[in-house]
């Protein structure tokens, strides 16, 4: 059968079961130094499962990235949304799309609808005028393709750098020492973390939270004191050796500002945060 597919607009998301073109891509326009995006659409209205690859050569100033778009579980519409904003009608509670996996092929089942995530750096140094991204997809198994094109404006604007901003999101250390199975703050920790900090900096975050105490955010987390505390006699004596590690390779990152641990949770001052001895391993509090 044809390979069905299309480009579509980067601001709606496409659902497993989403049949139809939706939002298609129209001209997207950039300045210089920007990082626009658009999707690549493909439905199997075969009863096979299709191995399917995507593929874009992009012209002379321009790179590109092709991931593939991937789901997760979402049981149910968060609260107090006005009926006229809700997102994912008809398909919440579900799968929706949300993680980006660095893949440039995906196994499409039967009857089901799946996505490719192009991301297109723009070159400051890029000549100004209109450009043509070529796209192919391709059944990996029966070698048939199909050629498309995204249409890009790049205008005479370079993008300029923040200035007197500082943007910020929670980074949680205790999710990656959970998910990652590591020790605080074991060898391989510092390898992840790097990783992680270099992407937020991409995606435009200059200033990055610092657990020097474990944040007490959103209730009781996994110790991830960077604070070494040892007691002595009456006092304590305090090494900050493995803070001045992360803030470090937080600044080696793109990193320029830091937001220190919050002294109380949320519910007020009478939640005092968690102090341990050491830096939590055994999670004896002080």
């Amino acid at each position: 059968k044809v390979i069905r597919c299309w480009l579509q607009d980067a601001h709606e998301r496409v659902f497993w079961d989403t049949a139809n073109a939706g939002g298609r891509l129209g001209r997207m326009d950039a300045a210089r130094g920007e990082t626009p995006a658009f999707q690549v659409v493909i439905a199997n209205p075969d009863d096979k499962v299709w191995r399917i690859g995507a593929a874009i050569e992009p012209p002379a100033g321009l790179t590109a990235r092709i991931r593939r778009v991937g789901y997760v579980p979402v049981p149910h519409h968060n609260t107090d949304v006005p009926l006229d904003e809700r997102d994912g009608v008809g398909h919440i509670p579900g799968y929706v799309p949300d993680p980006l996996f660095d893949e440039q092929e995906l196994r499409l089942a039967p009857r089901e609808t799946a996505a490719f995530w192009i991301t297109v750096e723009v070159a400051k140094d890029c000549r100004p005028g209109a450009r043509r991204l070529p796209v192919t997809v391709r059944d990996l198994d029966s070698k048939r393709a199909v050629s498309l094109s995204a249409d890009l404006m790049v205008h005479k604007a370079v993008l300029q750098p923040r200035r007197d901003f500082p943007v910020t999101h929670w980074f949680y250390n205790d999710a990656l020492l959970d998910w990652y199975r590591l020790v605080p703050f074991e060898e391989r920790y510092w390898t992840i973390l790097r990783a992680y900090v270099e992407d937020v900096v991409r995606h435009g975050q200059d200033c990055l939270y610092v657990p020097v105490f474990t944040p007490p955010l959103d209730g009781v987390k996994s110790p991830s004191q960077l604070l070494r505390i040892a007691r002595r006699g009456g006092g304590y004596r305090f090494d900050w050796s493995d803070v001045k590690r992360y803030t470090d390779l937080a600044r080696k990152c793109g990193i320029r500002y830091f937001e220190w641990t919050h002294f109380f949770t949320q519910w007020g001052v009478k939640y005092a945060l968690r102090i341990y001895e050491g830096q939590g391993i055994g999670e004896r509090l002080l």
